[in-house]
């Protein structure tokens, strides 16, 4: 429960304001809760405080980057790894500044080096394939993406970083059977169900279409989550289809202009 979790740790900084902890924890809710701003100012108070509290300055780090603050985010990589060379977030971290710099080499030898050393970590892989990608070296690409999913064949960042790299090679089968994982391990995420539900529609396979997105719709109830499906439909030019969808849409909620405004476009 974010909101007591937020809550209870206000409360305690109210009462020690130098808890940095509490800031750290600040932090991690306004990155569940995608607030990017609230977390780096969280995160920034937490290494104010606390200076050795790496966790908080990765933190910093990736969000510095996301932000193409690329300066910024060196400098909290610097540190990070000054107080722990071996720190895997901390390398991955300086590698991707590095490919954000695009200092290609530099890059991929931290990521060399890593791989070299038996790490494991999911985002290793993912980066060496990307690497391999940009030397349009796809078969290597394929081959690291293949053995992050051996060593963490729960990671869904790397089930969906193969389906984009199969369907790039019209692999379907090899798309639906990774996005098939993925909503196996996070059913109530509905932009899965939407990219398998277009995989199977561009092969003609209209009946599981339909069976994905009734399991869809069956858990999300949000209009937006209808209409996406129904634009599928419509950009298979299957009207009728669409058009159902909304009639049952507004079954279901007779106070819904956005359904009525989307029948009456048809």
């Amino acid at each position: 429960d974010y909101i007591k979790a937020e809550l209870e740790l206000k409360n305690a900084i109210q009462i020690d304001p130098e808890y940095a902890d509490a800031y750290f924890l600040l932090g991690r809710i306004a990155l569940e809760k995608k607030d990017f701003q609230g977390a780096y100012k969280m995160f920034n108070q937490t290494t104010t405080l606390d200076p050795e509290n790496l966790d908080a300055r990765i933190n910093l780090g990736k969000l510095l980057l996301a932000g193409r603050a690329l300066d910024k985010a060196a400098e909290q990589t610097d540190l990070i790894l000054a107080k722990d060379p071996a720190s895997i977030d901390g390398r991955l971290l300086k590698s991707s500044i590095h490919f954000m710099k695009k200092e290609i080499g530099q890059g991929e030898a931290i990521l060399s080096d890593m791989y070299k050393e038996g790490i494991t970590q999911p985002e290793l892989y993912i980066m060496l394939s990307s690497a391999a990608r940009l030397k349009k070296q796809d078969a290597l690409s394929l081959m690291y993406l293949n053995e992050g999913l051996e060593k963490n064949p729960d990671h869904i960042s790397t089930l969906l970083a193969l389906a984009r790299l199969e369907a790039s090679s019209n692999n379907f089968d090899k798309v639906e059977e990774y996005l098939g994982r993925t909503i196996e391990l996070e059913p109530e995420k509905s932009l899965y169900k939407i990219n398998l539900a277009k995989i199977l529609l561009s092969q003609k396979k209209v009946e599981q279409t339909e069976e994905i997105l009734s399991r869809m719709l069956a858990s999300d109830a949000e209009e937006k989550t209808r209409i996406d499906a129904a634009n599928l439909w419509l950009s298979a030019k299957m009207t009728e289809k669409a058009e159902q969808l909304m009639k049952e849409g507004i079954a279901l909620n007779q106070d819904s202009f956005d359904f009525r405004l989307y029948l009456a476009e048809l």
